[in-house]
C-alpha cells in the first residue's frame, strides 16, 4: 500500500515539473502511473521546456518585434533588446497603447468614422474571425489556434462620448487605420510628442546624457 501511495505522489510531482515546463500534467501523470514515475521525469527533463505551451497557458508573451517568447514581467526583449515596457503613441491621429499583456488598445476620434463605418471596416478586414458580439455598442471577434486556444481577438467599443475604444491581441493596428491623412502641423506635433518620450526613456535607462537629453530636446522644439 506504501509503495502504491508513494507512485502516486511521485507521479503527482512529474505532473506539476510537466505543467511548469509548458507540457501537458495529465499526460505525464498517466504515463508516470502507468510506466514508472521515475521514467516519466527522465522524459520530461529530456524535453525540457515547451515555449510554445507556456505561452498558450498565459505564463509567456511573444516580443512583438522579433516574435520570440519571453516571460510576461519582462520590460526588455532578451532576444532583440526590444522595449517591452507599457508605451504609448499617435499613429495618423490615433492613440496607441502597448501593454505587457500583449494588448494593443486604440482610442479612436469619433469624428474620423461612425460606428456603422469603423464596424463595417474590421467585418470586411477581418471576414475569417468568428463574430461573439456584435450590436450599436460592441463587437467582439475571435479566432483560436490550432489547440482551439484562444489566441487571436478583436474589441471594439462605442462607450465613450469622445473616442471608439478598440482592443487588438495577436494583430497590429488595423491596416485602414494607417491610410487616414491626420492634419500634416497635428501630424508634426505628434511626431516631436513620440520623439520626447523615446528620448525620456533612453535617458532613464542611461543610454544617454542628460546634456544630450537637453540638446536634442531643444533640436527638437
Amino acid at each position: 500500500m506504501e509503495i502504491v501511495i508513494f507512485w502516486v505522489i511521485f507521479a503527482l510531482v512529474v505532473s506539476f515539473i510537466a505543467i511548469n515546463k509548458g507540457r501537458s500534467g495529465m499526460g505525464f501523470f498517466i504515463l508516470s502511473i502507468l510506466l514508472s514515475p521515475l521514467l516519466g521525469l527522465i522524459i520530461v527533463l529530456i524535453l525540457g521546456v515547451n515555449e510554445e505551451g507556456l505561452y498558450n497557458n498565459g505564463e509567456l508573451k511573444k516580443c512583438p518585434n522579433c516574435k520570440e517568447y519571453v516571460k510576461l514581467g519582462a520590460s526588455i526583449c532578451k532576444h532583440c533588446g526590444n522595449d517591452l515596457s507599457e508605451n504609448h503613441e499617435l499613429i495618423n491621429g490615433i492613440e496607441q497603447h502597448n501593454f505587457q499583456t500583449g494588448i494593443i488598445s486604440y482610442k479612436i476620434p469619433r469624428n474620423i468614422f461612425t460606428w456603422d463605418e469603423l464596424s463595417k471596416n474590421m467585418l470586411n478586414l477581418y471576414s475569417d474571425m468568428v463574430i461573439q458580439i456584435k450590436n450599436d455598442k460592441e463587437l467582439l471577434m475571435v479566432k483560436s489556434n490550432s489547440n482551439n486556444l484562444l489566441n487571436i481577438h478583436i474589441h471594439l467599443k462605442n462607450k465613450d462620448s469622445l473616442n471608439y475604444t478598440l482592443e487588438t491581441f495577436g494583430l497590429t493596428i488595423p491596416s485602414f487605420l494607417l491610410k487616414l491623412n491626420p492634419n500634416k502641423n497635428d501630424s508634426k506635433k505628434e511626431d516631436k510628442v513620440t520623439k520626447l518620450i523615446e528620448l525620456s526613456k533612453l535617458l532613464e535607462k542611461g543610454l544617454i546624457t542628460q546634456e544630450e537629453f537637453e540638446k536634442s530636446k531643444i533640436e527638437l522644439l
